[in-house]
Formats: structure tokens, sequence, C-alpha cells
């Protein structure tokens, strides 16, 4: 607390303190009077006014902005032109210092003449302090495009040109280099500047070197604004034949210069960015000399010296260049370095280099870059961006293209680090995810290296890439699973690997011997009847996870990502995925989605690829079978269609008393009982290890043995002889229970219309008894069906039990026995019981001998009869003819396919 006696004396020296106002000591407060001294008519109170406002306004940025918010600018603007040169100097030095303001020019900027007024005393005045300030409101200016459009207006370019070169004033260069500078920051602006007839580079080129540093970093900034006009052939030329490079490398040599150092290499860097320009730093020797300025360069300059040479790399000149230096093993070297943060440019600079072979292959003969880069990129200390990502990618582009680096790759260690990229996905950017998946597909380019991906765990590794959200990186684990699948041995791990379902319970393909304990919720008992119960588990492989994942990521609506995974299905798709397509709703959807038929190109081969491997689901699902359509082992025809198309494992595990038949087709025996290691229904033996071949890949489950269908391909055969001697066939193993298509045949003869029909008459024969003594209308072949399900316990029926058949039997029959005994022939299915068969056979000319036997190619026959299997048997009709009609119907009748009804009638009829 001050005492009384003190407390008077500061009483006494505040009444003493100056109160009176003084008009050139401005403070926030009188900062308004001030403003308003300006509109005096004596020239001494405004001199003195505006010198007051200058140095109130460089005290602070906040004083500033108290005069913008009074509208100095306004006050000051008409005493730019004063003949008071004072008053002058001042009213440009605080214009200039309120442009400095964020507002401040875009009010100068409202009348067109307040620039041209400041422009011309750049042009008419010689006073240093006019020039100097005239020049700062200038480049205050035009840091706005419309402060550059009005300048270029006021026709001054010759003028600041010559005041950048000849001003003896360091500050009015520095001014007009600033503006310069603005100018080229607009494109239109940019190319009135180097049009202009006072432009030249050796005056710019001389600023570089300046002694005062800012004029240098504004030289430096504007030489490389002109050098990035790329495609301005004028300046490009012209600084090529300056001497605009030599210089640059002379300031790097110069200790002198070292603060301006990084932008000269940044100058460089930009410089190097075409073909042109790195050709003419090569030939000016400017490689030789950065390279010598790396070995001696400060720590903080080498990253950026590297990155010169790394630009370089990214033209084919530049390569070219870097490999005559012999730069590209810098950047091996600098790999091998501790520097850290010459790591990202050495690993791109090997990336790009390894795009010129020559380089590539002495990269990888005299280092172990490619055990250097994996280092780097297991490296988890290491950052992704972008010393890793780059580490990378030069792997990437060297297993493309240096077989001996792929097969580096591909060993455990190396491989391990590509591998974990993915594997902690979690940790690691999608760009490099997206690297690690493209490795995959260059290794894919050598043998070796694809053999050594060709195993389960990597499979299911990309599997759960696949399920990833992003659609870059499905697409491109697509096209490595696609090039997997040319491999025999990849198919069979995709198709036959054991594994685990979704909910994790494995499952095995074989069949079993039921032991008490043995039926289950995942077994099916097929037959019984006094010996041991023979059950199928339900194959539940990794081809479910497999296929549940191409079917979920089909639903995406991305036509990149739908055409890799259907040129995947094209190229995967076998009998059992094909059975777990139908299984998924996946075939249900492709057929059903049109638009995507028409957009995706390979969508509709997909489509034929899994209809190829499943004959059923095409009928089922088109509606018929073409002549280049076979039926195969297995083949099965629902006699009532419904909205989707069920596999035959589906079928089989209905529950309840059956109602429809399911026609199955089934010429193979049945395996025998492994355990007692003989089959006496059969005196043709196979070995265990090819029944359990031929078991693991059938894809349906056991039936009844079918003897009768077995009889009629039997009997067939010696009718028509072999037709290994007639049709050209290719034999094939095991050609004793191998069906054998028209597919391997070349050629067919003249005598192929005899055989079909006597083909249709010995079905009609099979199926209504020798004279047509059985009753086969509707009722009576429903009846007999009925019969065989009840009998079977199952409404899967083979085809040789049916023997009171109607057009639909009739028609399946011909076709599995047609394609058997190489016949083309074509199903069409109208209905859920009518259906007919067409056959391709030659047209005999009748003037020529009708004995003489003639071949023609089988690749070039097409359906043109009719085969008649209920009124004539045997008959041939030609297609088109009025008695066509009778079997095929109208010509407008759909087919029969699986879809859903319209819950509305829109017969043309009238409905019962």
């Amino acid at each position: 607390m001050a005492k009384p006696l003190q407390k008077g004396r500061e009483n006494r020296s505040a009444e003493k303190k100056d109160l009176a106002f003084h008009p050139y000591i401005i403070s926030p407060e009188s900062a308004h009077t001030s403003i308003l001294l300006l509109d005096a008519v004596e020239p001494e109170i405004i001199c003195q006014t505006l010198r007051a406002i200058t140095k109130f306004a460089a005290q602070e940025m906040t004083n500033r902005e108290i005069l913008f918010d009074l509208d100095a600018i306004s006050h000051i603007l008409p005493h730019v032109e004063a003949l008071e040169l004072n008053i002058r100097r001042f009213a440009l030095k605080a214009l200039a210092q309120l442009c400095q303001l964020p507002r401040g020019p875009e009010q100068v900027l409202q009348d067109p003449q307040n620039l041209r007024k400041i422009a011309s005393m750049l042009v008419r005045f010689e006073d240093v302090f006019v020039l100097e300030f005239a020049s700062l409101v200038l480049a205050e200016l035009t840091k706005e495009p419309l402060g550059c459009e009005q300048l270029l207006s006021a026709n001054i370019l010759s003028t600041l040109f010559a005041r950048m070169k000849n001003s003896l004033d360091p500050d009015v260069q520095k001014n007009c280099l600033q503006t310069l500078s603005n100018l080229l920051e607009d494109p239109i602006c940019a190319a009135e500047v180097t049009k202009n007839t006072q432009f030249s580079w050796p005056s710019l080129l001389a600023l570089m070197q300046s002694k005062f540093l800012a004029i240098q970093h504004a030289a430096i900034k504007t030489v490389d604004q002109l050098i990035c006009r790329y495609k301005d052939q004028v300046v490009q030329k012209t600084f090529r034949a300056s001497s605009g490079v030599l210089d640059l490398c002379d300031i790097l040599e110069s200790y002198e210069f070292r603060d301006v150092h990084a932008m000269v290499l940044g100058v460089l860097r930009n410089y190097v960015e075409t073909e042109e320009n790195a050709s003419h730093v090569y030939q000016s020797g400017c490689i030789l000399r950065l390279l010598a300025y790396l070995d001696v360069a400060l720590p903080a300059m080498k990253p950026h010296c590297l990155a010169v040479l790394t630009k370089m790399s990214y033209t084919a000149n530049g390569r070219e260049a870097l490999f005559n230096t012999e730069t590209d093993m810098v950047f091996c070297n600098q790999l091998l370095s501790s520097n850290v943060d010459l790591l990202a440019d050495a690993a791109m600079g090997v990336a790009n280099m390894t795009q010129l072979l020559a380089s590539a292959v002495r990269m990888c003969d005299n280092t172990n870059i490619i055990d250097a880069l994996c280092v780097i990129v297991a490296d988890d200390s290491a950052i992704w961006f972008y010393i890793r990502l780059n580490a990378l990618k030069a792997i990437v582009e060297l297993c493309r293209v240096i077989p001996k680096a792929a097969f580096t790759v591909v060993e455990s260690k190396s491989f391990t680090a590509i591998r974990n990229v993915n594997k902690k996905f979690a940790q690691t950017p999608i760009e490099a995810q997206r690297l690690a998946v493209q490795c995959y597909i260059n290794l894919e380019i050598y043998h070796v290296s694809k053999k050594a991906m060709v195993n389960g765990d990597f499979m299911a590794e990309l599997l759960a890439i696949l399920q990833r959200p992003d659609i870059s990186l499905k697409i491109l684990t697509c096209t490595v699973l696609t090039g997997l699948m040319t491999e025999e041995i990849a198919r069979d791990l995709f198709t036959l690997k054991k594994g685990e379902d979704p909910i994790g319970q494995r499952w095995h393909c074989c069949y079993l011997r039921c032991e008490p304990t043995a039926p289950s919720a995942g077994h099916l008992v097929v037959f019984g009847r006094g010996r041991s119960c023979v059950c199928f588990q339900l194959r539940r492989r990794v081809d479910d996870v497999k296929a549940h994942v191409i079917s979920k990521n089909l639903l995406i609506e991305h036509v990149g990502l739908a055409t890799a995974l259907c040129s995947f299905i094209i190229a995967s798709v076998s009998n059992e995925g094909a059975d777990i397509y139908i299984d998924l709703g996946t075939v249900h959807y492709m057929v059903e989605n049109r638009q995507a038929r028409y957009i995706v190109s390979a969508w509709e081969p997909a489509l034929e690829a899994i209809f190829r491997r499943h004959p059923s689901a095409k009928l089922a699902y088109t509606g018929r079978l073409d002549i280049n359509d076979f039926t195969q082992e297995g083949f099965y025809c629902l006699k009532r269609l419904d909205d989707r198309f069920p596999s035959i494992q589906t079928v089989m595990m209905q529950t309840g008393r059956p109602r429809n038949p399911v026609f199955f087709c089934m010429f193979l025996q049945p395996s025998h009982d492994v355990g007692s290691g003989t089959n006496l229904a059969s005196s043709y033996h196979l070995s265990d290890s090819k029944l359990a071949t031929i078991s693991g890949r059938m894809r349906f489950p056991p039936v009844p043995d079918d003897s009768n269908l077995r009889e009629y391909l039997l009997k067939l055969r010696l009718w028509f002889g072999d037709p290994a001697r007639s049709l050209h066939y290719f034999e094939i193993e095991d050609a004793h229970y191998e069906v054998r298509y028209r597919e391997k045949c070349e050629e067919v003869s003249s005598s192929l219309k005899q055989r079909a029909q006597l083909l249709g008459e010995y079905v009609a024969e099979q199926m209504s008894g020798l004279s047509q003594e059985r009753d086969c209308s509707m009722p009576s072949v429903d009846l007999h069906l009925a019969d065989l399900m009840s009998d079977l316990a199952s409404p899967v029926i083979g085809l040789g039990y049916v023997k009171c058949g109607g057009p639909l039997e009739r028609a399946l029959l011909y076709k599995v026995l047609a394609d058997r005994v190489g016949i083309p022939c074509a199903l069409f299915r109208s209905s859920s019981a009518y259906a007919w068969c067409e056959v391709g056979v030659p047209e005999i000319d009748p003037e020529e001998d009708r004995e003489k036997v003639h071949n023609f190619p089988a690749g070039l026959l097409r359906a043109n009869y009719i085969v008649d299997l209920m009124i004539k048997p045997g008959r041939l009709i030609p297609r088109g003819g009025r008695d066509s009609k009778k079997i095929c119907g109208p010509v407008c009748s759909p087919p029969y396919i699986s879809r859903k009804l319209p819950s509305v009638c829109k017969c043309e009829k009238k409905c019962d």
C-alpha cells in the first residue's frame, strides 16, 4: 500500500502531464482526426499528416486495419499526383502499406484510373522514392487477377523490364521482379510477358546472382515460373539457347549462395520435366556436376539434389542420360546407405530406371537391389509415404522385366515382406495394398514365380483381399486369380482343396460307410435294403467360400469389377463351381440382370462358361441346348421348373414325399465298396486311386445304377460301328467308361441322316414298346413316373428307368444318346411336359450316288431337321415347313424356362 506522501507526489505528476492534442503524433484514438486533416488545403499540413500516417502504419498491422476501416485509401489516392514531391512520396508509401492488407487492392482497383496513375509514375518520374513506392504498389495490386489485367492495359511492360535491368535501386528491381512474377501466375498475362520485345534471359539470369538475397529469391522464382511454361516453345527454346542451366549449376557450386541452393535445385527439378530439357541437361554436362554436388552437399541439400535426378528418370531421354552417366547405380547405392531422407527418391529412381532394360539388368546384376528393397518394405519403423511405397513400386517394376528379380522376390523372406502388406492391411495404406497385388500380377509373367504362388494359403489370402471394399484392389485381385487359373494345380486347389466353410465347420467330400452313430444332419441316406447303408455327405468345401465371395462381389454395380469377376469365372469355373453358383443364386442373378449383360462385355461369356459346365442349367434358363451343347455325366432335367433352378444336391435334400420327378443321366457305374476291394457288378476294374479321383470329381450324389441307359449306348455303338474310325474321334483316357462327344470329331459322313432316323425309332421303342403298345398319354406318363419315384424313394429318376415317356422324356433320351454317338442334336423345350429335338445332317444331292459316302466338316453343320418322336417315330421333318409347326408349335411360343411366373394371366384365350 502506498504511503500518503508518495500518493500525493503521484497526483501532482499526473496533473503536470501534457494533455494537449498534437496533430502529427497519431494514436488509435486520434486516427480519425488525422484522416480528416488529409482534406486540408495547406501542403505542409498534408505532408506532415501523411508522414505521421506512414509512421503509424509501420508500427503494427493492426494500425493499418484501423486506417483501412476509416477509409484512408480514398483520402490518400487524391494526393498520389500532388505537385509537391514529398506529398507524392508519402502518399505512395502510405498507399503501399494499406495495399498489403487483404482487402486493400480491391478498393484501389475499383477504379482503373488509380492503377494507371501509379503506372505512369513508373514511366515519367526518376525520383528514387517515387519509383520505389510506385513499384511496390504495383507489386501489391498485381497479386489480384484484376490488377494484372489493368496493368496490361496500361502498356508498361517494357518499362517494367527496363527498370528491372537498369535501376540502381535494388528495391525497385525487387518490386519489378515481383510484379512480373505476379503476371506470370495468370496464363493470359504470362503469354503477353513472354511476347514482349524487351523480354530477355540474360538480364533475368544476372539477377539470380545478385548480392541481395531478396532479389535472388525473386529472380529464381521468376525463372522457375517461366520454365514451367512447357507449352510455350519460345520460352523453352530461348532458355535452352541461353546459359541458364550453367548459371544454375554455378550457383550450386558457390558456397556464397548456399541460401538459395534449395530453390535452384527446385528450378532444375521442374526444368527436366520434358524430354528436350532432359537431353539439354545431359548435353550441357549438368548431370555430372549434380553428381559431384551430391557427394559434397550439405545433408539438408542431398534430398533436393537427388530429387532432380529422380525427376529425370520419368522421361525416356532422361533415363538414357542417367544410364550413360551411371546414375542408376547411384540410386542403388543410396538404397544401401543409411540416409533415410534419400530412400524415397532413390527407390523411385530405381523404379523408373527399370523401364530401360539395360539399366534394369545392370542394377540387378551388380547389386542385391531386391533384398535391399524388401528390407525397406518390411521395416515397420519406416514411413509408408513415400519411402516404403516407392520401394514397393521399384520391386513391382523390377519383377515386370527381370526374371532374376521375380525369382528373388518369391523366395521365402522376400515374398513374406510383400505378402505382409496385405496381411497387415489395417496398418498399411490402400496404395501399398494395390502395389503388392500388382506385384503378384507381374510375378505371373514367369512360370517359376507363378508356380511358387500356387498354394492354398496364398489363394486364401487373395480371397480375403477380394472381400475388402476398395474396387481397384478387387479388380487387381481378380486379375491375379485369373492368371493363376492357367495352372492346372491352381484350378485343382481352387476346386478340390478341402477347407472350412463360412460357419467354420469342416466338411469332407467322400463316400462313407454308415456307423451306428454316423447318420446326422449332414448326411443323406440314398439307398439300403439289406446292405450297408451308403451315405453321401454334402460337399461343403472351400468352393463355397470362394463362390460366395465371387457372387457377393458381382452384386456391386461396377463395370470394371464385374468384367474382372466374369473373366475369372471364365478361367476358373469347374463342374463343382458351376453347382455352387447355381446354389448361391449367382446364375439366376446373372441371367435376370439384363442390363449388365449388355454393359459388361464378359458377362455373357461368363454365363456361357458356367452353362458349358452345367448344361442342365442352360436348358433350364434358356429352354434350349444347341448342337454344340453336350450333355455331361450327371445331366438332369426337372419335370416342372420353379422361379429358380436348383442343384442336384438341393433336389436330393428335399424332405417329404416328392411330387415332381427329376430325370437324371448317368452312364458310369457307381463306385464299388472300397472296403471289399472287389466290384462284382463289373468286369472292368479301376484302381483305388483312380476311383478316388473320379469320386472326388463327381458333383452329384450316388444314385442307383442305370444299367438300361448304359445298355442303350452300347447297343447303338454296335449298330453304328466304332466311332473312332468313322467319325475321327480322338482317343481319351478310360474310353470304356468315358463318353465321346461330337466335339472330338473333325468331320461327319453323309450316312448321318439315316443314323438320326434310326436313333429316333430306337428311342420311341424304348419309351413305348416295339409296336407302340404302351399308352403314353400324359396321365399314363405321370402315373408311371409317380410309381418310379415311389419305388426309388427319390425324386431322381434315371432316364433308363423310364419305359413310358412323353415328348419331354423322349427328347431328353434322344439328346443324351445323340451326343454320345456323334449325331449333332439340339434340344428345345416349350412347356413342362413338351420338348423336341432338332438335328443337323448333311443334305444329299438327289442326282448323286446315294451309296457313295461323303464327308463334311462337322463345325459347319446347323440344325435343319426336326425329329418326330411321337407321331411317326424316326421321321425327319424339315425346319420351317407346315408339318414342323405340329411339333414345334407357333414361332412366337416362348421357351419353358426357370423364372417367376406373372401374377396376371396374359393369354389371348380366356382363362377358365
